[in-house]
C-alpha cells in the first residue's frame, strides 16, 4: 500500500517534470528519421519510419515552387539500408527536420493552457493512467 504522502510527492514530481517529446530523430539508430536539404530551402526532404504493417518506408519528397506540385519517391527498405541512407544524407550536409511544436489549448477558448491548467491536466493523467477522455475506450 502506498502512503498518501508518497503519492502526493510522486504527483508533485510528475507534474513538475511533465513533458511531451517528439519521437522524431532520437539519439541512436531509432526510427523515425526526417531530414531536409538546406540547399533546397527545405523543398527536398526525406522521411523514414515504420508503416502500419511494421515495414520500414523511405520517402523522398520534392516540392516544385514553380508548379506547386509535390513529387514523392517511396520504397520499402531494411533497417540497415535506412541507416545507410541517413548517414549518406548527413555526410552530404542534410540536417535533421524539427518536429512541430505541441501546444495544449483549452477546448472552449482555444487559448494555450496556463500553468495551473497544465498541472490539472497532468494530475488528471496520473489519476486516469494516461487517459485524457473520461469515457471508457470503445472495444
Amino acid at each position: 500500500m502506498v502512503s498518501k504522502s508518497s503519492k502526493r510527492k510522486f504527483e508533485k514530481e510528475f507534474v513538475k517534470n511533465f513533458k511531451i517529446e517528439s519521437i522524431l530523430n532520437r539519439e541512436g539508430n531509432l526510427l523515425p528519421f526526417a531530414y531536409y536539404n538546406p540547399a533546397s530551402e527545405g523543398k527536398v526532404t526525406w522521411a523514414c519510419g515504420e508503416d502500419q504493417n511494421a515495414r520500414i518506408t523511405s520517402v523522398f519528397k520534392f516540392e516544385d515552387p514553380s508548379s506547386d506540385q509535390v513529387q514523392k519517391n517511396c520504397e520499402y527498405v531494411t533497417h540497415e539500408k535506412a541507416l545507410e541512407m541517413r548517414n549518406v544524407l548527413i555526410e552530404n550536409g542534410w540536417r535533421k527536420s524539427r518536429a512541430p511544436g505541441v501546444t495544449m489549448k483549452h477546448p472552449d477558448t482555444g487559448k494555450p493552457l496556463n500553468r495551473k491548467e497544465r498541472r490539472q491536466v497532468a494530475r488528471h493523467l496520473i489519476r486516469n493512467k494516461g487517459v485524457l477522455d473520461k469515457e471508457k475506450p470503445h472495444g
